[in-house]
């Protein structure tokens, strides 16, 4: 019965911290000021989103 007590009490203090870490990760994601469809993300050379994947860029290959 003590070790049921104990694993009990473990998982609840696990639950509450990963909400609580939810909560705070949610929070950080919705207040990010630049949307994905900002204007400045836009190359017109390279194409959608320079970075490092650059999504559906043309690069000088193509144009060859």
């Amino acid at each position: 019965m003590q070790n049921r007590l104990v694993t009990g009490g473990v998982a609840a203090v696990a639950g509450i911290v990963i909400g609580l870490g939810a909560v705070l990760l949610g929070g950080v994601v919705a207040t990010d000021t630049k949307p994905a469809t900002d204007m400045n993300s836009i190359s017109p050379e390279d194409g959608f989103v320079q970075g490092a994947v650059e999504y559906g860029s043309r690069s000088a290959a193509e144009a060859d």
